[in-house]
């Protein structure tokens, strides 16, 4: 079992969230209605988690909200936000990453992307559907530094347009003894070095960037690996992610989202697509399935308990391929839950999720963590 804990309380924003409006008196800090109605800016926060990849593992993240846009502006702006995560685990494990997603002045311009420096290990049971039972857990250990940024402009209202840039580098790989004759002749199983670009446009039609319940979204990237960008692999990625949001009867919502990573070339082990993770496939331990394509799909159902409280209710599916005419549903993995969302504040409809989950497979886990999944 894989748990995760972000320590998001509201008696912690109470003394760490940075606001514009003066400060309402100290007996009125903790009531409910004026933590959420605050303007957040700053929130410097503990991350708490235990898993069976990491063990015990502790850091902090800064998280800082803005909005580029003016007042006097007819066209609104959406909010931004830029992140740093810092943690470290008793299996040594740093991972330092700053994420962000900034909308400038009217939306002339949207930034995305992650960055980061991971001393880190993961678990390996090979590669495609036929790997090695979940039991057996053999270990990979790595140190990656990578990038991954997205330039866009603005063509009309809520399309972009733009150019993906990729650079990745793994080294001093280690791993367990019983990966060797599974491992030998992998590309990158010594490492790797990859650098991409490829455009890139985003259709965002969703009504908030942090909880959306209308609207839809589209991502079509391409990116394209290859030797005179100083990457020592000749490969092809495309990306295709597609949500669609509903809300009905006031209080509830129903939101969907596809998701489709295809690789042809020579892809190396660190950079194939896989399954699972906190986002897509919630409850099966990232990596247990991994190969040159994955399709997965989620659905996720909310409903509002009170003015701070929903409960959710959520399923997957996934498939993974050497090849695109190979996927196939008869080897489909699936993963469900339920859930609570906690608002933290009403003006940016952010929310706080705790999710309990169970892979098809049997593993379990919980996550709590800030934003939705999708």
């Amino acid at each position: 079992m894989s748990y995760s804990f972000h320590l998001l309380f509201f008696a912690v924003f109470c003394a760490t969230i940075t606001y514009a409006q003066n400060k309402p008196r100290w007996r009125e800090k903790l009531n409910p209605d004026s933590l959420v109605n605050r303007e957040v800016k700053l929130i410097p926060m503990p991350i708490f988690q235990s898993s069976p990849e990491t063990g015990l593992r502790a850091g902090f993240s800064i998280d800082y909200f803005f909005n580029t846009g003016k007042q006097v502006d007819s066209l609104p702006t959406r909010d931004s936000f830029a992140w740093l995560i810092a943690t470290y685990s008793t299996r040594k494990q740093l991972m330092i990453e700053p994420i962000w997603q900034i909308y400038t002045n009217k939306e002339k311009y949207l930034l995305r992307g992650q960055a980061g420096y991971i001393d880190f290990s993961e678990y390996f049971w090979g590669i495609g559907n036929e790997v090695l039972p979940a039991a057996a857990a053999p270990s990979i250990f790595y140190s990656r530094t990578y990038f991954q940024g997205e330039f866009l402009r603005q063509i009309v209202p809520n399309i972009f347009a733009g150019l993906q840039v990729q650079a990745n580098l793994t080294q001093n790989l280690i791993f367990d003894n019983a990966l060797n004759q599974l491992l030998d002749g992998v590309l990158g199983s010594a490492g790797s070095r990859t650098v991409g670009m490829g455009p890139n446009v985003i259709f965002d039609f969703r009504d908030n960037p942090f909880s959306p319940v209308k609207g839809g979204f589209l991502e079509l990237s391409y990116t394209a690996h290859h030797p005179s960008l100083r990457s020592a692999y000749t490969y092809q990625e495309t990306l295709i992610d597609a949500r669609k949001y509903f809300s009905f009867k006031n209080t509830q919502f129903l939101g969907f989202q596809a998701v489709g990573n295809f690789t042809t070339g020579d892809v190396p082990l660190r950079e194939l697509p896989r399954l699972g993770g906190s986002h897509m496939m919630r409850g099966m331990i990232q990596g247990r399935y991994r190969d040159k394509n994955t399709v997965a799909v989620q659905a996720e159902y909310r409903k509002g308990l009170n003015r701070f409280l929903k409960l959710a209710v959520f399923g997957s599916s996934g498939v993974v391929s050497d090849k695109v005419q190979h996927l196939s549903l008869t080897n489909a993995h699936y993963a469900y839950g339920i859930g609570l969302r906690i608002l933290v504040n009403k003006k940016k409809s952010l929310y706080s999720r705790i999710d309990i989950a169970r892979s098809s497979e049997g593993t379990n886990a919980f996550y709590f963590r800030l934003l939705d999944a999708f």
